[in-house]
């Protein structure tokens, strides 16, 4: 699995992409080793790479001593509600400018996504917050969507009609999005 982590260590990259790769725990470990270590870090992206729960336990904990990061996208990957406590001391903590969890398995109906959203919501920094999940309990409807834009406060569902009237919505897919 090819990363740089010495640039990551030695605060050369502000910066981080490492999307489609694929993770094991001694990778998260490394990655959160070096995170801890680099003060610059303003943004990661690690979509679509198949992280699981304890693998994002662990990077989660290490970016919550990390000041500056401003702009984190963990979309498609199979985080599910084991994430969500540590993902909300991550909200709360930071000041999120862009935030991406969408396509991940948690369960949109229980206490614990709704304490999320709620965190979501409480925080009115962020400019856009997008989450998703595939319910795998109760009804099988294939996702729910929300996005919180923070000039208004308001979280927005898709399941009603209501829908963020932000032009700048990123596209999922770019990774020029976590750009400033």
């Amino acid at each position: 699995m090819p990363a740089d982590f010495k640039a990551i260590e030695n605060n050369t990259t502000d910066q981080i992409n490492l999307m489609t790769s694929l993770f094991t725990d001694e990778y998260a470990v490394k990655l959160a080793t070096s995170i801890e270590k680099n003060t610059s870090v303003k943004s990661m992206d690690l979509s679509y790479c198949n992280l699981v729960n304890s693998e994002f336990i662990t990077i989660a904990n290490a970016l919550l001593k990390h000041p500056p990061l401003d702009s984190l996208n963990f979309e498609d990957n199979l985080l599910g509600n084991d994430s969500i406590p540590v993902l909300i001391k991550l909200v709360e903590q930071k000041k999120f400018k862009y935030l991406n969890i969408k396509n991940n398995k948690f369960d949109v109906m229980s206490l614990d996504y709704n304490n999320l959203k709620k965190a979501i919501s409480d925080n009115t920094v962020s400019e856009n917050v997008t989450i998703s999940s595939s319910s795998t309990q109760a009804s099988r409807k294939s996702t729910e969507m929300s996005s919180v834009n923070s000039s208004r406060g308001k979280l927005f569902d898709s399941s009603n009609s209501s829908t963020p009237d932000s032009p700048n919505t990123p596209s999922s897919h770019s990774s020029a999005e976590l750009k400033k």
